[in-house]
């Protein structure tokens, strides 16, 4: 089983896609893409709100060269936004400061979460509360950066999974992650339509939820970023 799981890894290392990493706003047609933005500090919440959501609208228009209407934006019954008469997939999310925004052409249903990675945080704690028991099993033998990036690597990946399919995020919690860290999880394949960034500097974990894998993966962030794509240690 060991074999197993090492060729699952390696599947999914080479199921990842090309990172075409820019600065400068371009509109795509053929891959998915990633929009993260660091605006400056907003005190009022409710304004920082509108300025997230208004931010999302713009980089839709832009990168599917598509106008969009006011009521453009409408919710399924699960309460995930959809773009109306579009065959494009969104996801828009935000954590610390910093927004980011998933958009797949063909893909209607993606999911995206970033999350800022905090190590005090009593991380197995919290994992034995709602993470499945395999993979609470699977943190615990990790130690340090390791054991930090790989409950965030989840917490993510289960935001992301709700995110595209609509619903609550504590339904989603217990559900394993098709992430090959463990016999029970080899089972179903290796991660094809997961993706975890990583980015040093800001602390920030993202993970891309999509229908399908990709080969180019278009990614627009601040100049001074530095993502790469995070794998579960082996």
């Amino acid at each position: 089983m060991e074999q197993q799981v090492q060729q699952a890894r390696s599947s999914s290392r080479s199921s990842s896609p090309r990172l075409e990493i820019t600065s400068t706003a371009l509109t795509c047609q053929r891959h998915p893409c990633l929009c993260i933005h660091q605006p400056g500090p907003v005190k009022d919440l409710h304004q920082a709100r509108r300025a997230g959501r208004q931010w999302m609208r713009q980089q839709l228009a832009r990168i599917t060269s598509q106008p969009m209407a006011d009521d453009a934006i409408v919710y399924s019954a699960n309460g995930k936004p959809q773009w109306s008469g579009v065959n494009w997939g969104f996801s828009y999310t935000h954590s610390q400061g910093h927004l980011a925004l998933l958009v797949a052409p063909g893909q209607t249903d993606v999911g995206l979460d970033m999350e800022k990675v905090q190590s005090r945080r009593p991380l197995m704690k919290i994992a034995r509360r709602y993470f499945s028991p395999v993979e609470t099993a699977a943190l615990a033998r990790l130690r340090g950066t390791d054991q930090t990036l790989a409950f965030y690597a989840l917490w993510t990946a289960k935001e992301a999974m709700t995110k595209r399919h609509g619903g609550r995020l504590w339904l989603s919690l217990q559900k394993p992650v098709p992430v090959a860290i463990e016999e029970a999880m080899v089972e179903s394949g290796p991660a094809e339509t997961l993706i975890w960034l990583y980015e040093n500097n800001q602390q920030l974990m993202l993970c891309l939820h999509l229908t399908q894998a990709v080969d180019n993966l278009v990614v627009v962030a601040p100049p001074h970023w530095r993502l790469t794509t995070w794998y579960w240690p082996v």
